[in-house]
């Protein structure tokens, strides 16, 4: 069975996911005293993936309306008008950003102050 023309690759790489949440709904603290979660949940606010031979990538939870999800608003500016939105698309989405980005949102999270989050959103644009 050896002799077959192709033969499927083996997966070689791994991958290591960093979950981040709201300081309060923390199971531990890292090391640069960032609030982590064990594993992804409704509360993870942000990833960090680590694969081998690559670059980390990093992801916020973005919301409806496609800005930084504050998981401390009121919900009334997170309300989109979309049918879309609302109705067909997830309430857990993701976006890709910079490592800038992803390090002032994370000090969001663990300080609970609103200008990280908009010094985050400036830095998007």
């Amino acid at each position: 069975m050896d002799d077959f023309i192709f033969s499927p690759k083996q997966k070689t790489d791994s991958t290591d996911t960093n979950y981040y949440c709201m300081a309060g709904s923390e199971n531990y603290t890292d090391g640069d005293g960032f609030p982590r979660s064990e594993k992804d949940g409704k509360n993870v606010l942000a990833k960090r993936i680590f694969k081998t031979n690559s670059q980390p990538q990093y992801f916020i939870k973005i919301s409806n309306s496609n800005k930084l999800f504050n998981p401390l608003g009121s919900g009334l500016d997170e309300k989109s008008y979309s049918i879309v939105d609302n109705v067909c698309r997830p309430s857990d989405k993701f976006r890709s950003v910079n490592e800038k980005v992803f390090n002032l949102y994370l000090n969001f999270l663990s300080t609970k102050n609103i200008s990280w989050l908009t010094r985050a959103e400036r830095e998007i644009i």
